[in-house]
């Protein structure tokens, strides 16, 4: 028996044409990124849905995948699994993810609600990702089941996991930090909602850290390795583990603010600068709890083989994983950050290819009158201090601009005089030696992830083009705040040349970094330098974080005006008509047929 949930039937549609005319179907493959400006494409076609499980090793073993929607993480399981079996709950959804697996013959697959699906046999693993949330929409216990509809929704997923086998889910954390910042629960668009605990009315529900363990031990499943995915696990970049939070919290706490959170449809208040209270949570040993996703990997028993076999990489020691998959695809990475002893600086950082194949130097090529070229890094150690970004960001929330000023020029005075050559320009490799990449050490600074030279040399204009870009970028996500030095990046980039005596240039930077960044990440469009013009004269707003509480209810409001707009009030007519349907058995089952797309709860944000 199927169920009645969709995306939409047009978007659903749209996807379907898209995967039948694609050819390269590879996990690592950016499928459609010209269109990664509408929410249903990015979220089920990129490759990022697949850097949740990417950590783990499936060699040799029989997975299960329960609600597996249109395949944008079954493709990964099947190209590494021995075998998959995939069970989705629509006809239209099912459709799209046979076409994503259509080149591999090691699935097969069933169209069913996950506690109607007969199988024929037991799995090594089972894996439930973003689907136990909406276990009170489709599930009823029976009688005399002791347990709401979560918990018998983990039932009927565990009968069919082997006695050694692995039960792997993924959800949000409902004490997530970016709920406490101001960001709408992403099923029911509502600011603060599963912080506050949820309406007690059936819906979409998810649970804390404590509260989902304790789901899956009443499941018998005791014995839990955990993962935490950043953003989130929707489209995550990197996974910690509770061995990097425990090694070394700062740096934990800068993978998962690596890049901020965005609700896809709807915008994101934030009413305080998440990546600032992270590094406060994490020094308080509280990141596992307000992680905002969850990543389990649970077993009846602590030794289960396939536990060990699923999470071999972190037995031999890899803590911490970084996915760049957004690029050209000889320049996509994948960064371990790996443990070789149990000293304090005994944590080295690795690089290798998406698809774990061994890359090499990149020829050169041309770049608005200069060649760049893309070089792998040595296995490097971490460096211990703080990272200058942080140090910025803290400075600026607090409006000290003078000091500001201070930091940033030290750091770009250090670059200029240690790149700075002969002819006034800087070594071709001071390219991405900037804010993003460099810590405070004892010694002066220190410099990491410098994948990208530049050749002959690099003018020192567009150098502190890129740090200013690189530092604005954070201060719109997060901070906002206008000042009385600077107002927009272009000022920040005028001021910062005159004190450094560099005539600035800035015509030419755009047209420069534009064409590097239209040769490296080709987005949803080609970037002009009229779109980084616009970014360099956005002015620096006003700080978005309300002391009055009318402010956060003068928000809801608005997103609650939003949400009636686009999906409330047809889903809500829709479903008064048939739950009247429902009570008129004259009716046709032709009439049900056309109303039953109304009748789901709508696709994931």
């Amino acid at each position: 028996m199927s169920i009645d949930y969709t995306d939409g039937r047009e978007s659903e549609a749209h996807l379907l044409e898209i995967i039948k005319a694609q050819s390269d179907l590879r996990s690592s493959t950016a499928i459609a990124v010209e269109q990664y400006d509408r929410w249903h494409v990015h979220y089920h076609l990129s490759p990022e849905r697949g850097n949740l499980v990417r950590h783990l090793s499936f060699s040799g073993l029989h997975v299960l995948e329960l609600g597996a929607g249109m395949g944008a993480v079954s493709r990964y399981l099947a190209e590494h699994a021995e075998t998959l079996t995939v069970v989705e709950g629509t006809r239209e959804r099912f459709d799209c993810l046979s076409q994503r697996l259509r080149d591999l013959d090691n699935w097969s697959g069933h169209v069913a609600n996950i506690e109607d699906a007969q199988l024929d046999r037991k799995f090594d693993v089972i894996c439930v990702i973003g689907v136990l949330e909406y276990a009170q929409m489709y599930m009823r216990p029976e009688a005399d089941f002791d347990g709401d509809a979560f918990d018998w929704m983990l039932h009927c997923a565990a009968r069919h996991l082997e006695p050694d086998g692995v039960f792997l889910i993924a959800i949000e954390n409902a004490l997530g930090i970016k709920y406490w910042a101001g960001a709408p629960e992403d099923h029911t668009w509502r600011m603060f909602d599963s912080v506050a605990g949820y309406d007690t009315a059936p819906g979409p529900k998810t649970f804390s850290r404590g509260a989902l363990r304790a789901r899956l031990q009443r499941a018998g499943l005791a014995h839990c390795r955990e993962y935490y995915p950043f953003p989130d696990y929707k489209l995550p970049n990197c996974v910690v583990t509770p061995k990097m939070i425990e090694h070394d919290p700062r740096l934990a706490a800068e993978l998962a603010t690596g890049r901020s959170y965005e609700h896809h449809e709807i915008p994101t208040p934030r009413y305080y600068p998440p990546s600032l209270a992270m590094f406060q949570v994490a020094d308080a040993g509280l990141l596992a709890e307000f992680a905002n996703s969850f990543l389990f990997a649970a077993a009846r028993s602590g030794r289960a083989g396939a536990l060990e076999r699923l999470c071999r990489r972190e037995e031999q020691g890899e803590v911490a994983w970084y996915y760049n998959l957004l690029r050209t695809p000889e320049t996509r990475t994948r960064t371990v950050f790996q443990r070789t002893g149990d000293g304090p600086n005994d944590l080295r950082i690795r690089k290798y290819g998406a698809d774990e194949e061994a890359f090499g130097e990149r020829e050169p090529v041309p770049c608005d009158g200069f060649t760049v070229r893309w070089r792998p890094l040595p296995d490097q150690p971490l460096l211990s201090g703080p990272k200058i970004l942080h140090t910025l960001m803290r400075t600026a929330y607090y409006e000290k601009w003078d000091r500001f000023l201070e930091e940033l020029h030290d750091f770009i005075g250090w670059s200029l005089d240690h790149w700075s050559t002969d002819g006034g320009a800087l070594d071709g490799l001071a390219f991405d030696a900037n804010v993003l990449n460099a810590s405070i050490e004892p010694d002066g600074y220190g410099l990491f992830d410098l994948e990208w030279q530049l050749a002959p040399s690099m003018p020192r204009s567009w150098f502190i083009f890129r740090n200013v870009m690189s530092l604005c970028d954070r201060f719109d996500e997060e901070l906002l705040i206008d000042n009385p030095r600077f107002h927009c990046p272009r000022d920040l980039y005028d001021t910062t040349c005159r004190h450094f005596e560099s005539p600035p240039d800035l015509q030419a930077d755009l047209r420069r970094e534009c064409t590097f960044q239209n040769l490296v990440a080709p987005g949803h469009r080609e970037r002009t330098p009229e779109d980084l013009a616009r970014v360099m004269d956005k002015r620096f707003g006003e700080r978005s974080y309300p002391d009055d509480p009318r402010m956060i209810r003068a928000r809801q409001r608005q997103i609650d005006e939003m949400r009636v707009i686009w999906y409330a009030t047809p889903v809500r007519i829709a479903r008064r008509f048939t739950e009247w349907l429902d009570r008129s058995p004259r009716l046709t089952k032709a009439c049900r047929m056309v109303l039953r797309p109304f009748r789901g709860r709508g696709g994931k944000p």
